[in-house]
C-alpha cells in the first residue's frame, strides 16, 4: 500500500512541476479597446469576425489560464506543428465573447533581441501585429468555461526569395 501512495505523490508532484514551469513569464492583458486590433492579425486566421464584447479578464480567470498554459503544447497548429517551448515568447491576452461564451485570445511573439525596437517598446500597451514573420508569431484561443485551447494558428513563413 505504501508503494501506491508513493507512486501517487510522485505523479502529482510531476504534474504540478510541469504546469508551473510552463506558466508564462511575459504576459500582459491589453485594454479591451484594443481587442479588434489585436484579433485583426494579417497573416493568420483568428476569431475576429465572430468576436464581440471585449473585456478585461478577472485575476482569478487569468490564474486559471496560467495554470492550464502547458496544454498549449498539446494543440496542433494549422501548419500541423506544435509549440514546443513556451518560454521564448511574450503574450498579449484579451477577453472576448462569441455567442455569449467567454474566451481569451492569446497573441504570442518572440521575446528578445530578434524583435524590432517598436515591439520591445510597446508590447505592453499596443497590439503586436506582424505580417508574415514566420512561425514564431502565433495566436490561440482559450475557452474559459471548458478550460480548453483551440484554434492555434501560426503566421505564414514569410517571403521566399528566388
Amino acid at each position: 500500500m505504501n508503494t501506491k501512495v508513493l507512486f501517487l505523490v510522485l505523479v502529482l508532484f510531476g504534474s504540478l512541476s510541469q504546469t508551473s514551469s510552463d506558466a508564462p513569464k511575459y504576459i500582459v492583458q491589453l485594454n479591451p479597446k484594443e481587442g479588434k486590433k489585436l484579433l485583426k492579425q494579417c497573416s493568420r486566421t483568428n476569431p475576429s469576425k465572430k468576436a464581440k464584447n471585449y473585456f478585461y479578464i478577472q485575476d482569478t480567470t487569468l490564474d486559471i489560464l496560467k495554470e492550464e498554459f502547458y496544454k498549449i503544447k498539446e494543440v496542433k497548429s494549422s501548419f500541423n506543428s506544435y509549440i514546443k517551448d513556451l518560454d521564448n515568447y511574450a503574450y498579449q491576452v484579451i477577453g472576448f465573447e462569441i455567442k455569449r461564451e467567454a474566451y481569451i485570445y492569446i497573441n504570442a511573439f518572440p521575446i528578445g533581441d530578434k524583435n524590432p525596437d517598436d515591439v520591445k517598446a510597446h508590447w505592453k500597451e499596443l497590439p503586436i501585429v506582424i505580417c508574415d514573420g514566420g512561425h514564431s508569431y502565433w495566436g490561440i484561443v482559450f475557452n474559459i468555461e471548458k478550460r480548453e485551447f483551440s484554434d492555434l494558428h501560426r503566421n505564414g513563413p514569410g517571403p521566399v526569395f528566388i
